[in-house]
């Protein structure tokens, strides 16, 4: 019997190092199914750029094109580092260099239209079956608004589109960045779809999942995996019936892709270029400490405080993940310390909320908790960093008590009962870390976009003020 294939990556996330192997795995993939003469389409499935790379960042993601281009992809969606960690004319322009098709069904420019560099599906013909191909992605919808695009729920696209291939295709596949928990719900309520491709969740279904005699394939993230599904079909009486076998490909043992290897170094050398901007001339180290007070940290809380014009902020030190040495800054030097594609914002809460969120600070236990996703790329979460307030806490022995700490604002008492506006990150309006602003509706917090923590970051450093940042928020007594 006849088949098809699909050769899939999702995720990567710039882990370039982890790339070439990938490459070297889909390379024989090629090979073997063109020496069996089995067609195959080669996509990838969203956040294969990641800004916390710094060949990423340095190239505003053209190291990444470049790489699909050289593979031949075919087809692509976007995630949402893709779609919301760069401007928007940066996005707009980024795939003008690209040999690949861009599939996304529900990203439009404020008035509605379509950008010309994507298309929300594609018919293409597989011997004698006609295959169609949708695009989809996670809609973070106020921050596309923010930066100037329109996103509408992939639901409603997706219902649109397979409204329009209904009785033109055979076989109906959905590039789909939303997550394994919304891909599920799809094949459970919509019969047209017989094989989704998906990301975001990272994922590894070593086997696929069949969910109603339908199937997700998803291959985990970073490159240690690229997923291969393997479709046979036969014609019966009335339409064709098809038989389905997914599985992942580990890289790690591969040797490395000459070729993509000297793309990458290529790449490197223009990204240096880029992140060689001197930023400032500081005149002694700053050092971070993650498990306690230091002047880095208090320059990244202050620098939020600043650009948010808050009452006051709360950041955590692990997101610093080095010192800075004395004489010149740049670029690079605070890629390297604070990568993280996380954006500030200003949530407002009350006195008694910020009494719980610091007291939960002091656990030991919480700040060496390691944090994964939200846009950390870092270790550990670490203490509070603050600008604006001063802590005093009891000291009983040896122990920190947690019951008995003393907020000031202006100084005087934080009130418990007044509310006040509190800069912050987006990753704890996200995770679970403090539920005090995890649970906060998301159309009330203020966010601050495109900038990056290490773009106020660098702005603080240019203005130096040492002093202010020595200025001591945490009294120990």
């Amino acid at each position: 019997m006849p088949r098809f294939h699909f050769i899939h990556t999702n995720d990567l996330h710039s882990q370039l190092s982890m790339w070439p192997k990938a490459v070297s795995v889909i390379k024989e993939l090629k090979h073997t199914l063109e020496d069996q003469e089995e067609p195959y389409v080669l996509v990838d499935i969203g956040d294969h750029m990641d800004r916390s790379h710094p060949i990423t960042e340095g190239t505003l993601g053209q190291v990444n094109i470049d790489l699909l281009n050289q593979l031949s992809y075919d087809y692509i969606t976007i995630g949402n580092n893709e779609g919301i960690t760069f401007p928007k004319a940066v996005l707009d322009n980024m795939y003008e260099r690209a040999e690949f098709n861009v599939l996304v069904n529900n990203l439009f420019y404020e008035d509605g239209g379509r950008p010309p560099w994507l298309a929300p599906f594609q018919i293409i013909q597989c011997g004698r079956l006609k295959i169609g191909l949708l695009g989809t992605t996670i809609p973070f919808n106020q921050f596309y608004k923010m930066l100037g695009w329109q996103i509408e729920h992939p639901i409603e696209a997706i219902r649109r589109d397979l409204e329009h291939l209904k009785g033109k295709v055979d076989f109906i596949v959905l590039l789909s960045h939303l997550g394994l928990p919304q891909d599920e719900k799809l094949l459970e309520e919509n019969e047209d779809i017989q094989l989704i491709l998906g990301a975001h969740t990272h994922h590894v279904l070593y086997r696929g999942k069949k969910v109603r005699d339908r199937w997700i394939a998803q291959c985990g993230r970073s490159g240690h995996y690229v997923g291969h599904v393997s479709v046979e079909w036969e014609d019966t009486l009335f339409e064709p019936h098809f038989s389905i076998q997914a599985q992942c490909i580990p890289t790690e043992n591969h040797v490395s892709d000459h070729e993509s290897l000297q793309t990458i170094e290529q790449q490197q050398h223009i990204a240096s270029q880029y992140l060689s901007e001197p930023i400032a001339e500081i005149k002694e180290s700053l050092d971070i400490n993650w498990y306690g007070e230091s002047t880095l940290g208090n320059m990244l809380a202050e620098s939020l405080n600043d650009w948010c014009q808050a009452d006051f902020s709360l950041v955590n030190a692990g997101q610093i993940l080095d010192d800075i040495d004395k004489g010149e800054v740049t670029k690079y030097h605070v890629h390297q310390i604070c990568p993280h594609p996380i954006n500030p914002c200003v949530v407002t809460l009350s006195g008694k909320e910020v009494y719980a969120i610091i007291r939960k600070s002091l656990s030991e236990e919480f700040q060496q908790k390691e944090i994964k996703g939200f846009g950390f790329r870092g270790k550990v979460l670490g203490s509070l960093c603050l600008d604006g307030i001063e802590v005093i806490v009891n000291k009983d022995r040896s122990h920190i008590d947690p019951d008995h700490i003393r907020i000031l604002y202006h100084n005087e008492p934080l009130d418990p009962e007044q509310t006040y506006r509190v800069a912050t990150i987006d990753m704890f309006t996200f995770g679970r870390m403090y539920p005090e602003i995890s649970r906060i509706d998301k159309s009330k917090v203020q966010y601050f976009l495109p900038e990056f923590l290490r773009d106020i970051l660098a702005v603080r450093l240019q203005r130096l003020d040492l002093e202010r940042a020595r200025k001591k928020r945490w009294h120990i007594t």
